[in-house]
């Protein structure tokens, strides 16, 4: 599946020869869809996430997705899991996956975030049977503590990421999701 529905997005797997051209700082069209700056602005991400499809295939239905607002057909932000159910760094989260969320700051405070992680969840818990989730946030990240509080997230623990510092970490099982 490419793209998963939510009330308000459409979230749209990106290709991993999306992803290199971002990579590599070429602009290129996905469709219809309205690309904001921002975007082109994660070259890193981009990067890493094409890496991770080549490295992985299992990992491609995963993989990133651009947050597109179906009214407007403009890409707000995008979402994903970091890897495929049950990866060795999640330890004693069996069977559970890491989400990520990022909302471009002028689309942000208009409830897209969590809209598209209950999305991705719901997706992952219906079509893999996925119960465990897991979300880092930034110590500074107010607002993404929000959306996992809103989600069924509770704090289990804390560790430093090596790019992002500080993060805290937040386990949501859906017996008492949202």
């Amino acid at each position: 599946m490419t793209s998963i529905s939510t009330e308000r997005l459409d979230l749209l797997l990106l290709t991993e020869e999306f992803l290199e051209a971002t990579a590599a700082g070429r602009k290129t069209g996905l469709g219809e869809v309205v690309i904001p700056e921002d975007w082109w602005e994660e070259r890193a991400i981009a990067e890493l996430r094409a890496a991770d499809m080549r490295k992985d295939e299992s990992y491609r239905p995963w993989s990133i997705r651009a947050m597109v607002e179906r009214k407007t057909g403009v890409m707000v932000g995008f979402c994903g899991f970091h890897t495929p159910p049950d990866p060795p760094y999640l330890e004693e989260r069996n069977g559970g996956v890491e989400l990520a969320y990022t909302v471009f700051a002028p689309f942000r405070q208009r409830g897209f975030a969590t809209e598209a992680a209950r999305g991705m969840m719901d997706w992952a818990r219906q079509e893999h049977g996925v119960r465990q989730f897991v979300v880092s946030i930034g110590v500074a990240n107010l607002a993404s503590m929000l959306v996992a509080g809103k989600l069924g997230f509770v704090r289990v623990g804390q560790h430093v990421d090596p790019v992002d510092g500080l993060e805290l970490v937040y386990l949501c099982r859906m017996s008492f999701a949202y």
